[in-house]
């Protein structure tokens, strides 16, 4: 079976989203001499995080593709000639998972 953009996209913050559900729970210690390693693991706290997660899900909630792959926000027409599918939001939003197994490179913006 041939997943969809936004399956993908969905099912990579369902991954995030439950390490950093769980992260969330434990003790975070940094004991580290550089100040910018340690700005750096704080601000990726779960918290900020889950954050991010929920807004990335808001952007896919906004951007419903039809049954022929096109965005129904970004292609109000949704015919072959309106662009290439799937929209160009979701594309982007793909780019940093462009070396997981099942990411297809007709992903790419």
């Amino acid at each position: 079976m041939t997943i969809t953009l936004t399956q993908f996209l969905t099912a990579r913050y369902d991954e995030i989203e439950d390490l950093a559900s769980t992260a969330e729970h434990g003790d975070w210690y940094l004991d580290y001499a550089d100040d910018g390693v340690c700005d750096h693991f704080e601000q990726q706290s779960p918290t900020y995080v889950l954050a991010d997660i929920a807004a990335k899900c808001g952007i896919l909630a906004v951007h419903p593709v039809d049954n022929l792959g096109y965005c129904m926000n970004c292609w109000s027409d949704r015919t072959p000639q309106s662009s290439a599918a799937p929209c160009p939001t979701l594309r982007h939003m793909s780019m940093p998972f462009v070396d997981h197994p099942d990411y297809r490179q007709e992903w790419r913006p």
